[in-house]
């Protein structure tokens, strides 16, 4: 029986002028020559473009498939894309891309990757649907807008410049495809934290971040799922920003934030999901906030708390 993906590279090659069969890498000056296809289950592999011509071909070649690009190497613009309304993946890894001009038109994404590129700006103001953003390690990067965007899972990591991101159009979580999990690390200079009328989440983790309070989550009533992690924020003084919170689905961390004073945006929250018993906080190493607020919190969960290094010289009225 023949390979049915081979014949399928073979007509493409046809249509398109290219002669390759399979998918080459960074620096190798020619794109991948197979078509863009996904199924069931599995993972779209992308185009691979290491050098501007390689973009050019993958333009020449069927973007308009809905297919996935991996952006490499010398790769210094994305102009050539200014008619692309709707793409399965673009990744932008190690490229020496300064700017996403090109990509203004862009509508629909499944995934967006910036990892390690020399952006000092993303700003996507009409891209309306992206099920996944990942930014990491962009040294210059500075600020995120997609003032348009219904986002997933947002995972924001190792940007050291980084001070505002902004994605206020979130769908409320009734919707199959409203964001769940935000997880931002290791954006020492982040300020500014955007986020739309979202109520649920399934996982939420603030870490080492420039944060002084958490108001871009002002409509967040229930966290259900993977996790809770709010540690090593060195500016954070209050938890401001989650007075609408009633229920944990998870054991709350709370850990390592010296400026953190007060626990009072936590008081409508009195119960764990049913499924979650006796459970132990954790919520330590603290130095400015009262152990006095973090009794009070644990006796209105239930449980056991391991719950060292707070103020206990505090007083905290009944």
């Amino acid at each position: 029986m023949k390979n049915p993906l081979l014949c399928a590279s073979l007509i493409l090659s046809i249509v398109c002028g290219c002669a390759e069969e399979e998918s080459v890498g960074l620096g190798s000056g020619e794109a991948a020559c197979l078509p863009a296809f996904s199924y069931a289950g599995a993972l779209q592999r992308p185009y691979i473009a290491g050098k501007q011509e390689d973009l050019a071909w993958i333009l020449k070649c069927g973007v308009g498939r809905g297919i996935s690009v991996a952006i490499r190497g010398d790769v210094e613009s994305l102009e050539g894309f200014a008619d692309v309304e709707s793409m399965q993946s673009l990744i932008v890894e190690g490229a020496r891309l300064r700017s996403l001009k090109g990509l203004e038109n862009m509508t629909s994404l499944v995934t967006l990757e910036l990892v390690d590129t020399q952006l000092s700006e993303v700003n996507l103001p009409n891209l309306q649907r992206l099920s996944v953003l990942v930014v990491s390690n962009n040294s210059s990067l500075r600020s995120i807008k997609l003032e348009a965007a219904s986002t997933r899972r947002i995972h924001v990591s190792s940007n050291p410049v980084l001070t505002e991101i902004s994605v206020p159009a979130q769908l409320p979580h009734r919707y199959s495809d409203a964001l769940d999990v935000v997880r931002l690390t290791d954006n020492p200079n982040l300020k500014q934290f955007t986020l739309g009328e979202i109520e649920e989440l399934t996982g939420l983790v603030i870490e080492n971040s420039g944060l002084t309070d958490l108001t871009g989550f002002a409509s967040l009533e229930a966290i259900r799922g993977s996790t809770f992690q709010i540690r090593r924020n060195v500016h954070l003084e209050s938890l401001a920003g989650l007075e609408k919170l009633e229920a944990f689905g998870v054991v709350p961390m709370i850990e390592d934030n010296p400026e953190l004073r007060s626990l009072a945006a936590l008081a409508k929250v009195t119960n764990y999901d049913a499924e979650l018993r006796a459970p132990e906080l954790s919520i330590r190493r603290n130095p400015q906030l009262p152990a006095c607020e973090v009794e009070q919190l644990r006796l209105r969960l239930g449980g056991t708390c391991n719950c060292s290094g707070n103020d206990s010289t505090a007083v905290c009225e009944p």
